[in-house]
């Protein structure tokens, strides 16, 4: 029997949060802005919420460069084909059209969901791939995981990502996003090796 090992997910405390705003305040009282207070005030009344998410991001950043499972949440349009979620990445292709038109899971709806990345740092066989994936109570979702990466392009960059699945025939097939010699890009195609243990995973938490 698989022993299912649960994504860890805290999250940040309250007290966490503080400490960040307290080397917030402190910095801008030291290091000061040479410039008009309403210029600073309209900054924040204009685009505070901005400013806000890109300290936000900043801290995701670093904290993702040290965790083993990172949590993306994401909201799927399922409706648009393969293909399309190809092109809304809006990286090169390097693509076989008759693997892309087998990746399950489109529908007709929308939803939210939180998609878990882990990295093993290691060879991953096409079955232990999908073992390893059921040990962490997880579950494949394409569409999700195209979604993290249409939203966020720079997230390969760090944590080049790929998923599986097995065809009609029982063939694995693959898309995987990287960032390599300069050019983002995406592959999808039959899958006939190991995973090298730079590559995340992911998926979401099985309902059963």
């Amino acid at each position: 029997m698989t022993k299912i090992i649960a994504p860890i997910t805290t999250g940040i405390t309250v007290g966490q949060a503080g400490r960040i705003a307290d080397r917030f305040i402190t910095l801008c009282r030291t290091a000061g802005l040479p410039y008009p207070t309403q210029i600073i005030q309209d900054v924040l009344e204009q685009e505070g919420d901005e400013l806000a998410q890109e300290q936000f991001e900043s801290l995701r950043k670093r904290v993702e460069r040290r965790s083993k499972m990172i949590v993306r949440r994401v909201t799927v349009n399922r409706a648009r084909t393969p293909q399309q979620m190809l092109e809304a990445t809006g990286r090169v292709q390097y693509v076989d059209p008759e693997v892309v038109g087998t990746m399950p899971g489109q529908t007709e709806t929308t939803d939210e969901v939180e998609m878990y990345f882990f990295n093993e740092g290691r060879f991953l066989t096409i079955d232990e791939q999908e073992t390893v994936l059921a040990t962490y109570g997880l579950v494949p979702d394409y569409y999700a995981q195209f979604q993290v990466n249409i939203d966020d392009e720079t997230f390969a960059d760090e944590h080049p990502n790929g998923m599986q699945w097995r065809d009609s025939k029982n063939r694995a097939c693959c898309v995987a996003f990287r960032r390599y010699d300069g050019k983002r890009d995406v592959y999808c195609y039959r899958l006939d090796g190991d995973w090298r243990g730079h590559w995340w995973f992911a998926g979401r938490k099985s309902s059963k």
